[in-house]
């Protein structure tokens, strides 16, 4: 696992963008292109739908739930980033613009 800031989103291409918040939370907003894959279901082991041959950027809300997910993704051979501070750190960056 490495950790990522917002800013620097731009500096890695091909990332698959997983988004380990509850449903509810993912239909209020969630990054482009994002897939919901709740951090539940990544302890029950499913990820399979997770292609291992290109990075993950994994998020939460603020970052402790993508931390978890990230050390179980990592465990089974994924290479992952943590978004620091996750959605709302995002959120802030983005409204900046």
């Amino acid at each position: 696992m490495k950790n990522i800031l917002t800013r620097d989103l731009n500096a890695i291409s091909n990332l698959q963008v997983v988004d380990v918040r509850t449903p509810e939370e993912f239909q209020e907003g969630h990054l482009p292109n994002a897939t919901n894959l709740p951090v539940e279901s990544l302890i029950s082991g499913n990820h399979q739908s997770l292609d291992k041959a290109t990075p993950l950027l994994i998020y939460c809300e603020s970052g402790a739930r993508s931390q978890i997910a990230c050390q179980i993704l990592d465990q089974q051979g994924y290479q992952t980033y943590n978004l620091l501070g996750g959605y709302t750190a995002w959120l802030a960056h983005n409204s900046k613009r």
